[in-house]
């Protein structure tokens, strides 16, 4: 009874007995996966679709969680995807190591080696833009007023 397709049906039912005309839908983690297969198959006439922490892509997301996994010390991705590929979910070692890569990835409550470029001044200058853009101070009136370019 749980698939994709049945899922789909029921967020048409509810759509349909609610008597909604152009509606703004707002779909959340599995919500919002849902809301991007529903419009992608079946063309609702939403006036939006506003998603908010779901995957656009499955695929996507298992290639960077393994790549994520690869990074972690202790073989995270062996002990884990390795052993899902086995059918050895049963082995408390797997445990072990999906809670090395949710304290490290999810929780964030691990420290992980980070690489240096990446985190370079030259990344946030690029992100937040030049550093010689700053309030002068008391200056508050006009367009764009106390703002140095």
């Amino acid at each position: 009874m749980l698939t994709v397709d049945r899922f789909l049906d029921e967020l048409g039912a509810v759509s349909e007995g609610l008597g909604l005309e152009r509606p703004h839908v707002y779909g959340h983690s599995w919500g919002a996966m849902l809301g991007l297969q529903y419009a992608a198959e079946r063309n609702p006439d939403w006036t939006s679709l506003i998603c908010a922490n779901g995957l656009a892509s499955v695929n996507r997301f298992e290639a960077e969680v393994r790549d994520l996994m690869r990074a972690l010390p202790g073989d995270v991705l062996g002990r884990t995807y390795g052993r899902e590929l086995r059918g050895e979910t049963n082995d408390p070692d797997y445990w072990a190591a999906q809670g090395e890569y949710v304290r490290a990835c999810v929780l964030r409550t691990s420290t992980m080696r980070l690489d240096p470029e990446l985190m370079s001044m030259l990344t946030f200058r690029t992100m937040i833009g030049s550093t010689g853009n700053r309030l002068r101070p008391g200056a508050s009136k006009g367009r764009g007023a106390g703002v140095r370019w």
